[in-house]
């Protein structure tokens, strides 16, 4: 290779590595002002639940009691379990700390909707949302 190529081929180079070091960067914003929670990603699993009536009953009264404890003030992150019969379910949600807890229980009833549409009849499913996600 001629030195000409190599000088280009690193002068290409830097000129990348600069544009990365001075591009101004992209990611969610920080402020209370955010009221659209689009969902970024969202999972259902393969599996069918083996009762759906059972695995309806868990799962309701799963997603009411994260609501419950998100509901508490100042509470960003919840986990429950509903261990009945022969479907049992796990849940976790999160929402970003600087969402009043309004914001959180709107997003949480969001990311639910979008859940129980989706994944109808699945056992394991998760969305994430700009704001919190559940799982």
């Amino acid at each position: 290779m001629s030195t000409r190529y190599q000088f280009s081929r690193w002068l290409a180079a830097m000129v990348v590595v600069l544009w990365m070091i001075v591009k101004p960067g992209s990611s969610q914003s920080n402020d209370s002002s955010n009221t659209v929670d689009m969902p970024i990603r969202s999972f259902c699993g393969p599996v069918d639940v083996m009762s759906p009536t059972v695995f309806f009953t868990n799962l309701n009264s799963t997603f009411a009691s994260l609501r419950k404890e998100l509901s508490r003030k100042g509470v960003y992150f919840a986990r429950s379990n509903n261990l009945g019969n022969a479907d049992s379910v796990y849940g976790t949600t999160q929402c970003r700390r600087y969402l009043s807890t309004a914001k959180c229980l709107s997003c949480f009833d969001i990311g639910v909707s979008i859940l129980t549409a989706r994944c109808t009849t699945q056992n394991g499913a998760y969305v994430i949302l700009d704001d919190c996600f559940i799982r």
